[in-house]
C-alpha cells in the first residue's frame, strides 16, 4: 500500500489534500495529511539539518520526518522560489542516506523550474491509471480553488477590523477550511464564493481612525502562522487592519508577471531584483506608504539572504518617509514572549504617532 504524504505549509495543505485525493488510485494508495507544524515539527527538523539553513527548510525536513515516522512511504516536495527550489535535493540526501529511511522521494521541481512531464511521470506512480487528461483538469481546478481560498481569506483579512461579530466571522472561515477538503467542482467553487461574500459584506461596520499595518517579508513566515508566532492573528484579534501580499496564488499565478512592475514602483530604491521576495518587500512597503498605512513589520526566517538584502533598502526608506518599519527574525530559539513584547512596544509607538 502506497502511503504518501508532504511537508505542511500553513491552510494550503488543505488544497494540496483535495488536489491529491482526486487523482490517487483509493485502492491502493491512501493520503497522510502532515501535523500543523509545531515545536515537535521544529526540534525534528533542528536536529537533521545543517547548521545555517534558513528556518524553512528545517520546517519542512521536520514536517518530512515526522510522516516518515507516521508510515508515509512516498513523500511529495514542491519547491520553487529562492533557495527553497534546491531544499529538496539536500533534504532527500539527509532522509535517505543521513538517516536511512527507505521511501520514494517525488521532487517536482528541478532547481527554481517544474519540470511538467517529468512531473506527470512521477506523479503518475500513484495512480497508473491516471490519465494526462484528468490530472490537467484537477489541475485547473485546483488552481481556481486556490486563487478562490487566497481571495476571499485576503478579504476577510483586511476587513476583518471592521467586523464585530467575531463570532460569526470564526464560523465563515472555518466553513471555509473545512470545504477546502471537500469541494468537487468549480461549480461549487462560485457557489461559495457568493455565499461567503454575501455573508461577510452583512458583517461589515464602517469605524474610522483603524490603526492599519502592513506585513512584508519573506513567503514562508508570512504564510505559515506557527513559524511566525502567530503574528497576524495576534493582530487581527486586537482589531487592527492588516494587509498581507503574499499568497500561494501569487506566487504560482502572478508573481512572474508583476516582476517588472515592481521594479518600476521601486525604481528610487532598487534597479534589479533582489531575489525571491526582496523586491516584493521594496515595492509593497512603498505602495503601503501611499496607501496611508500607519506602520510595516517585515519578518523573515534566520539565514534569509533575499530578505537581509531588503533591509537597508527599507531602512533607508523608513528614513527618508519617517515611517514606522519593525524588523524581526524567525529562528528557532525565539521567544514568543519576547517577540510579543517588540510588537506590543512597535503597536504604542504607532498609536502615539497616529493620535
Amino acid at each position: 500500500m502506497i502511503v504518501v504524504s508532504y511537508p505542511n505549509i500553513g491552510e494550503y495543505e488543505r488544497i494540496v489534500y483535495n488536489f491529491l485525493n482526486k487523482i490517487i488510485d483509493n485502492s491502493n494508495c491512501k493520503i497522510l495529511r502532515p501535523e500543523k507544524n509545531n515545536k515537535k515539527i521544529l526540534e525534528l527538523g533542528e536536529e537533521n539539518s545543517p547548521t545555517n539553513v534558513c528556518t524553512p527548510f528545517k520546517y519542512t525536513l521536520g514536517s518530512m520526518i515526522n510522516s516518515l515516522n507516521k508510515g508515509a512511504n512516498v513523500i511529495i516536495q514542491i519547491g520553487g522560489g529562492c533557495r527553497f527550489g534546491y531544499y529538496a535535493q539536500i533534504q532527500e540526501k539527509i532522509l535517505k542516506k543521513d538517516m536511512g529511511y527507505k521511501f520514494e522521494f517525488i521532487n517536482l521541481y528541478n532547481g527554481n523550474k517544474l519540470e511538467f512531464f517529468t512531473a506527470v511521470k512521477k506523479v503518475k506512480m500513484l495512480n497508473p491509471r491516471l490519465s494526462l487528461q484528468k490530472l490537467l483538469k484537477e489541475i485547473y481546478f485546483t488552481i481556481k480553488l486556490l486563487r478562490f481560498s487566497d481571495n476571499i481569506l485576503t478579504y476577510i483579512r483586511e476587513n476583518e477590523c471592521y467586523i464585530e461579530d467575531k463570532e460569526k466571522l470564526q464560523s465563515i472561515k472555518n466553513n471555509i477550511l473545512n470545504d477546502m477538503l471537500k469541494i468537487k467542482n468549480i461549480s461549487e467553487i462560485n457557489l461559495k464564493r457568493k455565499e461567503c461574500e454575501e455573508e461577510i459584506d452583512t458583517l461589515i461596520v464602517e469605524k474610522d481612525d483603524v490603526l492599519k499595518i502592513g506585513i512584508v517579508g519573506e513567503l514562508y513566515s508570512l504564510m505559515d502562522p506557527f513559524s511566525s508566532s502567530f503574528l497576524e492573528n495576534d493582530l487581527l484579534k486586537k482589531g487592527y487592519k492588516i494587509k498581507r501580499y503574499t499568497t500561494a496564488s501569487y506566487l504560482l499565478l502572478d508573481k512572474n508577471k508583476s516582476e517588472k512592475k515592481l521594479l518600476k514602483d521601486s525604481k528610487q530604491y532598487l534597479k534589479y531584483k533582489i531575489g525571491a521576495d526582496g523586491t516584493e518587500s521594496v515595492a509593497h512597503t512603498l505602495e503601503l506608504i501611499d496607501e496611508g498605512y500607519d506602520g510595516v513589520i517585515h519578518i523573515k526566517p534566520f539565514g534569509c539572504t533575499p530578505e537581509i538584502n531588503a533591509m537597508p533598502i527599507l531602512k533607508k526608506i523608513s528614513d527618508d518617509y519617517s515611517f514606522p518599519i519593525m524588523f524581526y527574525t524567525f529562528d528557532t530559539l525565539n521567544s514568543d514572549t519576547g517577540f510579543q513584547t517588540r510588537v506590543e512596544a512597535f503597536i504604542d509607538m504607532l498609536e502615539m504617532r497616529k493620535k
